[in-house]
């Protein structure tokens, strides 16, 4: 029995329509790769998944030691400037020599000191010592400026020098000091006044000497 034509013509169109399918899925496959290949041409990006893992997770590492290699030493760790060398120190001004030493100033710091031990006053001396106390100057009648020294025995004895009568002394504690005047005893090892001219030139002048220089 002859089969119906409308079923011989179906076949051949199933069957041509499959030959279709087949030809499109094969083109999209080799655009795809072609796709694929051009990415990874420009972009260097593994889209197979297969480079990352041969090659490409080695590099990062690699550049990474290189940069850690590359700077061995951190600013920190830096080779330190050479600290500043110490400073100077400053030298004492010298000591100035002490006029004690003078045989004469010697002969009259030996003469207070009998003085004292006897009582004595109205007694002309020529001695020296050195400063321990600066005063402030007496204004009671005529003005004095006033200063202890300390003699060579141990004597303490204070100076009052007439400063209406004749230059201030620019003393310090510490400076030593040559001088001539009147010796007065006192409980406290006595006083020296006189140290200066007499306007009348009734009685021998006296002065002081501190640091070369003479003050009447």
């Amino acid at each position: 029995m002859t089969q119906p034509k409308t079923s011989a013509k179906g076949s051949p169109r199933a069957t041509g329509g499959g030959k279709k399918k087949v030809a499109v899925g094969g083109a999209g496959a080799v655009v795809l790769a072609i796709v694929v290949l051009a990415v990874q041409h420009f972009t260097g990006v593994d889209l197979t998944g297969q480079g990352a893992k041969a090659g490409d997770g080695d590099q990062p590492v690699a550049r990474q030691t290189s940069r850690a290699s590359g700077n061995p030493q951190s600013p920190a760790s830096a080779t330190k400037a050479p600290a500043s060398p110490p400073k100077a120190t400053k030298q004492a001004n010298p000591p100035v020599q002490d006029p004690t030493d003078d045989a004469v100033a010697a002969q009259g710091v030996q003469a207070m000191k009998e003085a004292f031990a006897n009582g004595q006053s109205d007694l002309i001396v020529e001695a020296a010592g050195r400063i321990i106390k600066v005063l402030p100057d007496d204004h009671e009648g005529d003005r004095h400026q006033r200063f202890i020294l300390k003699t060579a025995t141990g004597q303490t004895v204070l100076v009052a020098h007439n400063i209406d009568l004749a230059p201030r002394v620019p003393v310090r504690e510490g400076d030593f000091v040559r001088f001539k005047g009147e010796y007065e005893w006192s409980e406290q090892g006595g006083v020296i006044h006189w140290t200066h001219h007499d306007p009348k030139g009734w009685r021998d002048d006296g002065w002081i000497e501190h640091d070369g220089k003479l003050y009447q």
